[in-house]
């Protein structure tokens, strides 16, 4: 369900990535978080306890917590990070399929005091990704160190995988749930992105004999889980804000998906998939030119 790699990529190339994505989002959104409603500073009237106030309205730590997409069309070390032939090798053996695709980036940053993210999946049963199949994944690009106190990736493990990875016992570790198990269960909340399922699924995720497993990873490490993996990431409890790039990749010779309608679907949804997707219809090859084919090695 989830894997992780030390070592995998140059770190110098990783805090170059960091430090151009955050010059460039800077001044593409004048430093704010454009998720966020604009907030009008008041006037502070003097005293030195309401100027304190106003500052600490005026830059709230949450105008520097970002979601921002697409960065490898623009800029040429983004490109170097997620277009790489090692990651094209790993990701091939992973799927176990000749060539892979980039799907879309994702350039996430979590500010000091960050709440935790929700126990989600990427795609699942609901059906949120254009493409069709499961040979998807979502590589985790850490772009400095990252660890539980920060913000790392949580997943669940069961107690069976845990026995099998100590080489406690042999054989084939019973997984933990995945979106397909739970969205079986009696009572499941259909929306995925909801505190109700979140509680829904920490629960099932206990009943079935899993803990939350985390990590640190250290800079040119990374994460690589199936979209359909549950996982969620500690809350930020450092001084510094958290960044990290996530890319998803698919196996080529993958279709749209042909069992949701594209009249009655999300705005959101729908602006994803031609975002990601543009100008493929459902039931054709995805293989546009912001799919580009990975590099790798014969």
């Amino acid at each position: 369900r989830y894997l992780r790699l030390r070592n995998v990529l140059p770190p110098g190339l990783l805090s170059a990535a960091r430090e151009r994505i955050i010059r460039m989002a800077t001044k593409a959104t004048g430093g704010r978080n454009v998720s966020l409603p604009a907030k009008t500073p008041r006037q502070s009237n003097g005293t030195a306890d309401d100027t304190e106030r106003w500052w600490n309205e005026v830059s709230e730590p949450t105008t520097r917590s970002w979601n921002i997409q697409m960065m490898w069309a623009v800029d040429p070390v983004v490109r170097a990070i997620v277009l790489s032939p090692r990651i094209g090798d790993i990701v091939c053996k992973l799927l176990d399929c000749d060539n892979v695709r980039m799907y879309h980036d994702n350039f996430l940053s979590r500010v000091p005091g960050s709440k935790r993210t929700l126990w989600h999946c990427d795609d699942g049963p609901n059906g949120y990704m254009a493409l069709s199949g499961r040979k998807v994944v979502t590589v985790w690009f850490p772009l400095h160190r990252t660890t539980p106190e920060n913000g790392a990736l949580v997943f669940p493990r069961s107690d069976d995988e845990e026995k099998v990875a100590n080489g406690e016992v042999r054989g084939v570790a019973k997984r933990s749930l995945d979106s397909w198990d739970v969205a079986k269960l009696d009572g499941c909340p259909k929306e995925e992105q909801s505190d109700e399922y979140d509680e829904f699924c920490a629960s099932a995720l206990e009943s079935s004999g899993a803990r939350p497993d985390t990590w640190t990873y250290e800079l040119g490490d990374l994460s690589i889980h199936a979209t359909d993996c549950f996982h969620s990431a500690g809350p930020n409890l450092s001084g510094n804000v958290r960044n990290i790039i996530a890319a998803t990749y698919f196996s080529d010779k993958t279709t749209m998906r042909t069992d949701k309608c594209l009249e009655t679907m999300s705005k959101g949804q729908l602006c994803d998939w031609k975002k990601f997707a543009p100008g493929v219809q459902p039931g054709e090859e995805v293989c546009t030119k912001f799919n580009p084919v990975l590099p790798h090695s014969p």
